[in-house]
């Protein structure tokens, strides 16, 4: 939430940058969070969105080599929705600023190579 780093380091734009959308389901059991990560890592992913994890407020984790940002429902609600932004170390040290908007929104900015890129991760309801 807010302010990352002052001079974070660029993301190479002229190399692989392996991004992606996954709906958990949950992270809220024990060890889901590790288990999404070995994922992660076998499938060399750079980025990636999150939908339904099901953690209350929002906040920061490290697990492992990536680090995990969520925006949920407030602690007294029920545990539903939720999403979520999984970066490896290379994307999580290019991380300017990350807002979470709603326990349905959130957005990140990156640098790269050319500038900067916003990366919106969202989750509508299947209602």
């Amino acid at each position: 939430m807010g302010l990352h780093s002052q001079s974070p380091v660029a993301l190479k734009m002229r190399k692989t940058l392996r991004v992606g959308t996954w709906n958990v389901r949950t992270l809220y059991s024990t060890g889901a969070a590790r288990l999404l990560v070995n994922e992660l890592d076998r499938a060399n992913v750079s980025l990636m969105g999150l939908q339904e994890d099901r953690w209350p407020g929002a906040g920061e984790t490290t697990v492992r080599e990536y680090t995990i940002l969520w925006s949920g429902p407030p602690e007294e609600a029920p545990r539903q929705a939720g999403v979520g932004r999984a970066m490896n170390r290379l994307a999580s040290k290019s991380l300017i600023c990350w807002y979470p908007l709603t326990d349905r929104i959130l957005v990140a900015k990156f640098r790269h190579s050319f500038g900067h890129m916003s990366v919106v991760v969202a989750y509508a309801t299947t209602n």
